[in-house]
């Protein structure tokens, strides 16, 4: 996947040294806000972790700092809202975040990424030089697609790669000339101007590993999810009942490695073998269970310090909102301003209803939800979480709060609709009774939800 229309800069340092980067900027009429620096723990699991986090005072304005290791790509986060920046390591950033349209409203998945202008001392340069490679690049591809993609004219490729080459012909940055090399790799792999197994042996498994180049992750991740479709498709009983039956994770890893050019390189085989796994995880054939056992399995025994990590942030992401696992934590006020937490609601499932401003659909469903709820008699209680502002629509929504009911005001500033993942208003979901997910996409009143409900308690009970 390219990156269209991003402006992006890199710097290639010592990856052993930790050093600090500095931002400071101002967010226009956002006082009080949260600030974060947000990066993947690795990226082949892209699972985010934050490396710096500040409030903006009276006036919007902020600063803060960080520390990484090397030159990262990660987002910058306002609230919710975040858009894609790369960081270096030395490097200053003044931030200009302008007021954010109020329109752009809805869930915070689905906005337009966070608008910010950036002044970058520190990066030799770089920020521009990517950033004019990926519009370069970008006006290439809409302008010769047919060529590139179905006529698989060979000249046309060769002559913008002259042309790239030759504009940037006195950089030093090994990391540029890395980003640009496998956009190009990319390209001739989609058009099919190179085979597979060409691909596999001289740009992956007879090359060092490029873990912290964002072009170099992303089309590892690409190449592998088209070799592995075809693997499973010609495999699939056997590598289904060597993930739930096997014992061992090798039982698994030894089918990919009847590939020659794999088992060529035991680092990269078990990287892939992290991608197969978290792809099959969603398989309705496979044991969950057993696919986190392998993951821990491969955390605990591999020789490679990365793939370690990538097991290990594959876990944590694989079971983040899944059956039988914790609940993200709730700490907030209700409308009467007492506190509202995990153990306010011990021992009863709890529906939760995500609703925000605006949703006439989030009122119709709120009527429909408690004329439901008297029949699970007292068993289950109604947990309102509202992400919006406009204190007439919880008026709306919650007239009269009841029994085992309570309605919460979500602030701007709290991460609790991104820890659950909210795609869209209203959502429902269900906690079970010792603060672990039951469900996370019970559906409408209307579409189902007393039975989903009934099942998973159900399930609970048994």
């Amino acid at each position: 996947m390219k990156y269209f229309a991003v402006a992006l800069f890199i710097l290639f340092v010592n990856p052993l040294i930790s050093q600090h980067f500095y931002m400071k900027g101002r967010a226009d009429e956002k006082p009080n806000a949260r600030v974060r620096v947000i990066t993947y723990a690795d990226q082949f699991s892209m699972l985010e972790k934050t490396v710096a986090e500040t409030f903006t005072d009276a006036t919007g304005r902020f600063s803060l700092e960080g520390e990484i290791s090397e030159v990262t790509f990660g987002f910058l986060a306002l609230d919710l809202e975040k858009s894609q920046l790369y960081l270096s390591p030395s490097a200053t950033y003044e931030i200009d975040i302008p007021y954010q349209d109020t329109l752009n409203s809805g869930s915070v998945f689905d906005r337009l990424p966070l608008q910010f202008s950036i002044q970058v001392a520190g990066d030799q340069g770089l920020q521009d030089d990517i950033g004019l490679f990926n519009q370069l690049y970008n006006e290439f591809i809409y302008n010769n697609a047919q060529a590139v993609y179905r006529s698989r004219n060979k000249a046309v490729l060769d002559g913008f790669r002259t042309e790239i080459d030759e504009r940037f012909a006195d950089r030093k940055s090994l990391y540029l000339k890395n980003y640009i090399h496998y956009a190009f790799v990319s390209l001739d792999w989609i058009g099919k101007r190179t085979k597979d197994h060409e691909v596999l042996k001289n740009e992956i498994v007879d090359k060092p590993i490029l873990n912290n180049n964002i072009q170099y992750t992303d089309f590892f991740k690409t190449f592998f999810d088209n070799y592995l479709k075809n693997f499973v498709n010609g495999n699939y009983n056997l590598v289904v009942d060597r993930i739930n039956l096997g014992q061992d994770y090798k039982e698994v890893l030894a089918l990919l490695q009847q590939d020659t050019l794999l088992a060529s390189n035991q680092e990269v085989a078990e990287l892939v073998f992290t991608l197969l796994l978290s792809d099959m995880y969603y398989s309705a054939d496979i044991n969950k269970r057993s696919v986190i056992q392998k993951l821990k399995q491969l955390a605990r025994a591999s020789s490679f310090a990365l793939v370690k990590n990538v097991a290990t942030h594959f876990v944590v992401r694989l079971t983040a909102l899944d059956y039988g696992y914790q609940a993200p934590e709730i700490n907030l006020k209700n409308l009467r301003g007492d506190l509202v937490d995990s153990d306010s609601f011990k021992g009863k499932f709890i529906l939760i209803s995500w609703t925000t401003d605006n949703c006439q659909k989030c009122v119709y469903d709120q009527g429909l939800i408690g004329r439901m709820l008297p029949s699970f008699n007292d068993s289950v209680n109604l947990l309102v979480l509202h992400a919006g502002i406009d204190p007439k629509m919880v008026g709306e929504i919650a007239p009269n709060e009841k029994k085992h009911t309570q309605w919460v005001m979500v602030p701007d500033t709290s991460l609790l609709p991104e820890k659950y993942q909210i795609k869209t208003f209203p959502a429902y979901m269900l906690i079970n009774p010792d603060g672990t997910m039951a469900y996370q996409y019970i559906p409408a009143p209307e579409e189902g939800m007393e039975l989903y409900i009934r099942r998973f308690m159900t399930r609970y009970n048994k």
